[in-house]
Order: structure tokens, then sequence, then C-alpha cells
């Protein structure tokens, strides 16, 4: 039997890893159980690696909470004050939802930038 390629390897591995829940490896202590420690310097390298996108993917999910919870307030403040210009005719309150606009908008477009990818199981960016 000839040997596979490296390429064709990765391929038929990723087929069968796809659409499966694995867990994290570094997070699993049977990782470390499993390897010996001259294995486990070989893959010190990607092992960092990963921890640190992990730590990334923690930092950015918090991000997002807090983000969604801004726009939670703003979004309540805009409707209050629309319905308080309608209400009143207010030119004040008229402002402060033009204010408020202006933020939705320039937080749509920096979580646009900001969360334009993702870490994937696959390594892939959404």
């Amino acid at each position: 039997m000839s040997e596979m390629g490296d390429g064709k390897r990765q391929e038929i591995f990723s087929q069968a890893l796809k659409g499966k829940r694995i867990p994290i490896l570094t997070l699993d202590n049977k990782w470390y159980q499993l390897l010996t420690e001259e294995s486990r310097a070989a893959v010190s390298g990607l092992e960092e690696e990963l921890n640190g996108l992990l730590k990334q993917q923690g930092r950015l999910n918090t991000e997002i909470k807090e983000i969604k919870r801004v726009k939670k307030k703003l979004m309540g403040e805009i409707v209050s004050l629309a319905d308080e210009a309608v209400q009143e005719g207010d030119a004040a309150a008229e402002q402060k939802i033009r204010i408020n606009g202006w933020w939705r908008s320039a937080m749509r477009s920096w979580t646009g930038t900001r969360m334009s990818f993702w870490i994937c199981p696959s390594g892939s960016k959404r």
C-alpha cells in the first residue's frame, strides 16, 4: 500500500470530524493523560495558540453581551423620546433622538467590523 498524502489525509480527517461536537482538547484533562512529555512538547506551540484564541473568543463574547446591553438601552431611549417628541412636539427630544440614532448607526457599523469573524471549531472564519 502506498502512503496517503498529507493533504488527502487532512481532508479525510476533516470530513470525519465535520458536524461533530468535539471538546476542546486543551480544556480536557484526558488530553494531558494521552500525551507523553515528548509529544506534548511537539504540540506546545499549537496548544498555546489555541488557548490564546479561546481567550480572544471569550473577550469577544463579553463585548457582544455589552454591546447588546447598550443597544437595548439606546433603543429604549429612542422609543420613549420618539413618543415624547410626537406627543409634545419637543425640539429637545427630537435632538436626543437624532443623537441616539447616530449612536445606533455607529454601534451597528462598529459591531459589523469587529464581529466580522468568529472562531469556528474547523478553524475557518464565518
